[in-house]
């Protein structure tokens, strides 16, 4: 699920904040989910990939099913960077 939010404006807004800390390699600043609760509207959102070039800012949603009889049991979201093991 992706986030609705203004990314654009929240990775410009941590680009030109001087007390960003987090730096990429070329020591410019940067938006990433250490930092992200900062700057976008929706601070819960983490940013998540898949693979190496797809990436997005979100939330992951869970689902727990008794195949046996094809219910869903249970379901959880979690930020899009999070890796769930198990639904309890």
């Amino acid at each position: 699920m992706v986030a609705k939010v203004n990314i654009w404006k929240a990775r410009d807004k941590a680009i030109s904040d001087k007390k960003n800390e987090e730096k990429d390699d070329d020591d410019n600043p940067k938006m990433n989910n250490k930092n992200i609760e900062n700057y976008s509207p929706d601070p819960e959102a983490r940013y998540g990939c898949k693979g190496k070039n797809k990436f997005w800012l979100g939330y992951k949603r869970h689902h727990k099913v008794d195949m046996s009889q094809g219910i869903i049991t249970a379901v959880k979201v979690t930020g899009a960077d999070h890796y769930l093991r198990s639904l309890h």
